[in-house]
Formats: C-alpha cells, sequence, structure tokens
C-alpha cells in the first residue's frame, strides 16, 4: 500500500493577453497589452495504489489519482459594457481522475525454461478530463497494454530485462473527434550489482 501527494504551487509566470487593433483606412496598429502577475498554477494531486504478490510469481496492482484542477483559476479576457478585462475566472477546469489496473506474472528467474523467464505484463487505465470544451467535458481516455520483460543472461545472473510493450489509447468526445493511438515502447532494466567486492577464503 503506497500514499502520494504533490503539492500545488504556483508557477511564478505571468499571463500576458496582447489585443491588436487595426484601422484599415490608415493600416495602423494599435496594441493594447494586459497582465496578471503570477497567474499560472499548478494543482494538488493524491494518489493511493495496493500492490498484491503471490508466491513471488503473480503480482496484481490498483492505483487511483485525483488531480485537483477544479480549484485553479485561467485568465480570461472579457469585455462588458464597452470595458475590456482581463483576469483569473474559475470554473474553465475540472477535477482528473485517473484509474489503473495492471498485472505481471513470471513463473520463476530459477527456471531453466526460457519462457518461465519471461516476465508478462498487462494493464488497462480509464481516467477523466480536467479541460473543458464550449463548457462541455473534454475528451475521456482508455488504454490499454501488453508487454514482455525478457531477461539479459550473462555468466552472474539474469535480473536485467529488455522491456517491449505495446499500448492503444483511444480519446472520445460528445460532438468531438475521436483519436485512436498505438505506440510500442522498448526499454531496459538494469539490475546488476555493481562495485561488489569479491571474498577471497
Amino acid at each position: 500500500l503506497g500514499l502520494t501527494y504533490f503539492l500545488g504551487h504556483k508557477l511564478n509566470s505571468d499571463a500576458v493577453c496582447n489585443i491588436i487593433s487595426k484601422n484599415s483606412q490608415t493600416a495602423v496598429n494599435d496594441t493594447t497589452s494586459y497582465a496578471i502577475k503570477d497567474a499560472l498554477s499548478l494543482p494538488h494531486v493524491f494518489g493511493v495504489g495496493l500492490m498484491w504478490s503471490h508466491n513471488n510469481q503473480l503480482k496484481l496492482g490498483v492505483d487511483y489519482q485525483l488531480q485537483k484542477w477544479a480549484d485553479i483559476k485561467m485568465p480570461q479576457f472579457n469585455v462588458v459594457n464597452d470595458k475590456a478585462s482581463y483576469t483569473l475566472v474559475g470554473g474553465q477546469l475540472k477535477d482528473m481522475q485517473k484509474l489503473t489496473l495492471g498485472g505481471e506474472y513470471c513463473k520463476g528467474e530459477r527456471y531453466r525454461n526460457f519462457f518461465s523467464q519471461l516476465h508478462y505484463r498487462a494493464g488497462v487505465s480509464y481516467s477523466t478530463p480536467y479541460i473543458m470544451i464550449n463548457k462541455q467535458d473534454g475528451p475521456k481516455e482508455i488504454s490499454a497494454s501488453i508487454g514482455l520483460g525478457i531477461p539479459i543472461v550473462n555468466n552472474y545472473n539474469h535480473r536485467s530485462l529488455l522491456n517491449i510493450g505495446v499500448e492503444w489509447t483511444n480519446r472520445n468526445a460528445t460532438g468531438l473527434i475521436k483519436e485512436n493511438m498505438f505506440r510500442i515502447n522498448v526499454g531496459l532494466t538494469f539490475n546488476e550489482r555493481w562495485f561488489a567486492k569479491f571474498k577471497v577464503r
């Protein structure tokens, strides 16, 4: 069981809006700038995860994350009664929630059979959007992935792995475009012992 927390904070960055007005008769441009000091922020993020292991062969995990975007105000330019204003306005974002499920199976590194030493992995995730488009929710995201961890065998051990995975992601929102993406991931995990002193009897 694990808990995570990311402290929301300001980015020490100003928001600037430039309004350019062009006179078609004189071809003269007039630029008006508006600025909000220290306007941009990142939200608080809370997370909880749970991992279950059986005989050190099967591992199942679940992870939940909550990002408090609804508390963040965004800069917005408005004109009311011919008076322009550039201020921070709330209600443009919503909290993002993400749920991830995953598992890994490896029969054991002590087995001589090559397929028994492979790490078989699979996972799925679902997340709600934090952005709103025309006062409607943005695209929700669903993803699924499968992968293999192939041991790199040497004279000392085979704890290092060559990781290969395939991931499918779908983003969908009412009235907006739908996206389907496929990714191929390749990575290395090094678990070798370095700087180990040999004992001489």
